[in-house]
């Protein structure tokens, strides 16, 4: 994992999995996210119903309810989309994945619908995580903090 590509100045791009805002994870209300707990990233606050993925790789369901998505890079890199703020994993029939754990995607593949209703916690949009695990071997540039998250277009972050 320390010369993590394999080639030099090797670039993956992750794109946005949601149409929303991108806020910053310090304006978020969950520690785990906020204090950078499990990685660096970015969050997206949406009312859309579906999660394409944002790079090319191997569907990892990170949690049995299936909230959590994890995608492997062909690099090794994991991505992880939580969907929500302190989820409740009762709530797991809310969510239909579309596609098998193991599967392979491209960038751009639907790969979950869920009901926005059940996860906006007295908020007017539900807040979603899009975070590079084990972010301390990579390098990220390209960050995108704010504006508009057009799903499948806007690139919020690049990893080197």
């Amino acid at each position: 994992m320390f010369h993590l590509f394999g080639k030099k100045n090797k670039r993956v791009r992750v794109y946005s999995p949601i149409q929303g805002t991108i806020v910053s994870l310090d304006e978020i209300n969950d520690p785990v996210f906020s204090q950078r707990l499990v990685g660096e990233g970015i969050a997206i606050k949406t009312n859309a119903n579906a999660v394409y993925a944002p790079v090319d790789g191997t569907i990892q369901w990170a949690i049995r309810s299936k909230h959590a998505i994890c995608i492997k890079t062909n690099h090794n890199a994991i991505i992880l989309i939580h969907i929500g703020l302190q989820t409740d994993s009762s709530k797991s029939e809310t969510f239909t994945p579309l596609v098998a754990n193991g599967s392979f995607v491209k960038q751009g593949d639907k790969i979950l619908e869920y009901s926005p209703d059940e996860y906006r916690q007295n908020q007017d949009q539900v807040v979603i995580p899009v975070i590079l695990l084990d972010a301390q071997f990579y390098h990220m540039t390209n960050f995108k903090t704010r504006g508009v998250s057009e799903c499948k277009k806007t690139v919020l972050f690049e990893i080197r």
